[in-house]
């Protein structure tokens, strides 16, 4: 995918497709200090709503947890990480580095993009599918 996120950061980032939807998957990195902006995109492809819990493990020791998340059927629901409402919100400090647990009633599909602009220097996106267990 190119992009030209927020008309500033421009790039571009491919991932390798999911094999099959997943139960509990996990992302090893994800940043949530200033420059970054971290996303979860979530598939749901059921018939019915999907019900997933977020955990975020942060750089810091603490752990952010986001219950019953309401998925709707057959579609896709994107999660700013960089937000406070089903995020952990922005932070300069060793809390804004996230590794990120998901765990779901129903089989879904997940990708993680984050764009970046680091310290002025260096701009662009990457984006990983969530793996599975």
């Amino acid at each position: 995918m190119y992009f030209d996120y927020q008309g500033q950061w421009d790039g571009g980032h491919c991932v390798v497709g999911a094999t099959s939807p997943e139960r509990t998957l996990y992302f090893a990195e994800g940043c949530t200090r200033p420059g970054f902006d971290t996303w979860l995109c979530i598939q749901n492809p059921n018939a019915s709503p999907a019900t997933v819990d977020i955990f975020y493990y942060c750089g810091d020791g603490q752990t952010v947890e986001k219950r019953g998340v309401a998925i709707p059927a057959r579609s896709r629901f994107t999660i700013p990480v960089h937000e406070d409402s089903l995020g952990i919100g922005r932070h300069a400090s060793a809390h804004g580095d996230v590794s990120i647990k998901l765990s779901s009633d129903l089989p879904i599909v997940a990708e993680r993009p984050c764009y970046f602009n680091y310290a002025g220097m260096w701009k662009g996106g990457s984006a990983t599918m969530g793996r599975s267990e």
